[in-house]
């Protein structure tokens, strides 16, 4: 795997990325709940980061039954060979077999890295709200703004992750500029072969031998020279 695409897999999803789902309440105050958070991200982002660091035709997912678990497998073609890596979920209790193959699918990208750098964030409690069923029961829910909560909670108390975040971002910029540079380079002694080409026939194992050790500079400078004196 080239080193970009696993930059891009590994990078922390950035806090209004994020959605939030508590893991458990405590109430030491009554009508205060406060509540443990769990970062997650949706099926839709593992597919757009995955479509990021390998192209919309270059992976795929496989699902399968192992007794009552939904396994998934992704797949992405690296270096022309077909690499697959795969974890599994159970039914949830809200959407059945559907978020069973959804978080399938995000477990599996886990294992490619994505989202991976979740688990390390620490001490994410924040409000919540309490909510009695008619039957009595007592449930708790994300407060309102707890986007902006949680990215408060992170910028205080989990300055590592945001370091990730731009320590994975700098390193990938680097690189697409240095791919970018290479296919300039790449595209100047193109043209500068073709031009040889179409004015040297007589000698151009000479003029390609010369061409050896001429610098980029110096090609793009005869092509601009030969450029203005045919206008």
């Amino acid at each position: 795997m080239k080193r970009i695409q696993a930059l891009i897999l590994n990078k922390p999803f950035k806090p209004e990325e994020l959605s939030w789902r508590i893991s458990h309440t405590t109430e030491k105050e009554e009508g205060k709940p406060q509540s443990l958070y769990l970062a997650y991200v949706e099926a839709r982002d593992v597919q757009d980061r995955l479509d990021e660091a390998f192209g919309k035709h270059n992976w795929k997912a496989e699902y399968s039954f192992v007794g009552n678990r939904i396994m998934c497998k992704i797949g992405a073609r690296v270096d022309g060979e077909w690499i697959f890596k795969e974890d599994g979920a159970g039914e949830t209790a809200i959407e059945g077999e559907k978020g069973g193959l959804s978080d399938a699918f995000k477990r599996a990208g886990v294992v490619w890295g994505i989202n991976r750098a979740a688990y390390s964030l620490e001490n994410c409690w924040a409000k919540s709200t309490k909510y009695k069923t008619k039957s009595g029961k007592i449930t708790y829910y994300p407060a309102d703004n707890i986007k902006s909560i949680m990215a408060a909670v992170l910028n205080e108390k989990n300055k590592h992750y945001l370091e990730e975040i731009e320590r994975h971002e700098e390193q990938i910029k680097a690189i697409k500029q240095k791919q970018r540079k290479k296919r300039e380079i790449d595209l100047v002694k193109t043209l500068y072969m073709q031009y040889l080409t179409k004015n040297f026939e007589e000698t151009l194992p000479l003029e390609y031998d010369k061409a050896k050790e001429m610098t980029v500079e110096e090609m793009i400078e005869v092509l601009t020279n030969k450029k203005f004196e045919t206008e």
